[in-house]
């Protein structure tokens, strides 16, 4: 594996074959986060519901609309956006944080790839992601007995999955890693977000795509922060 560097990004090539995909991690800084949080809300429709601005949402956000325009994903066809939620705290009668076990729920975003790949395409991200997120204030697990089913039905749509998360604070473990990479994505083509190594409050973004897909990827995520 050869390691090297352009931009904020940093890559590993397998150089056994041209035709292998990249793996690469970008990184968010506490600056940038704070600049893409104030694009999101100055919005010229003051009317406009308030998003939810975490920074975990913003950089959820920000990866959907560069992954979607770095697969040309930009037309008028739905694009999913999933992550997972802590459900201990929402349900009716909340689970101590000290509880070991699975607690999860998965939320699903979506919206038009014309909408997302265009000019205010981070606000549409915005408006998709927190709608979803609204939506458990009707019950985390409503409709549980469904999930499973409704997963398959997205099997063959456009859709970006979140693995890893920023509550984990993997860098701050006692053995203190110099870099954290979730090898799963490898496989099933997730995106991982998580906290920064060398800044709080910065996000790291990991994903494993084509070399094309990773060029324009990688130009899209720079060139965004440039106007941001």
């Amino acid at each position: 594996m050869e390691e090297y560097k352009f931009g904020k990004t940093t890559k590993q090539m397998d150089v056994r074959t041209l035709e292998s995909p990249l793996r690469a991690t970008f990184v968010l800084t506490r600056s940038d986060i704070e600049r893409l949080k104030q694009r999101v809300m100055d919005r010229p429709d003051p009317a406009q519901k308030p998003f939810r601005c975490s920074t975990f949402s913003v950089a959820c956000r920000y990866a959907w609309v560069c992954f979607i325009k770095a697969r040309r994903y930009v037309e008028d066809r739905t694009v999913y956006f999933s992550f997972a939620v802590d459900c201990r705290t929402r349900v009716d009668q909340p689970i101590p944080d000290l509880y070991f076990g699975n607690c999860i729920a998965g939320v699903f975003a979506n919206a038009s790839g014309r909408d997302l790949g265009g000019k205010d395409g981070l606000a549409t991200a915005s408006e998709a992601i927190s709608g979803a997120v609204e939506g458990l204030r009707e019950g985390v697990l409503k409709g549980a007995d469904k999930w499973i089913p409704s997963y398959a039905a997205l099997a063959n749509e456009r859709i970006v999955t979140v693995a890893g998360s920023p509550r984990f604070r993997v860098y701050d473990t006692d053995f203190g890693p110099r870099k954290t990479e979730v090898v799963s994505i490898d496989r099933t083509g997730a995106t991982y977000i998580g906290n920064c190594r060398d800044e709080e409050g910065g996000m790291e973004i990991g994903l494993v795509i084509p070399t094309s897909e990773m060029s324009a990827f990688s130009s899209f995520f720079n060139d965004e922060l440039l106007n941001a």
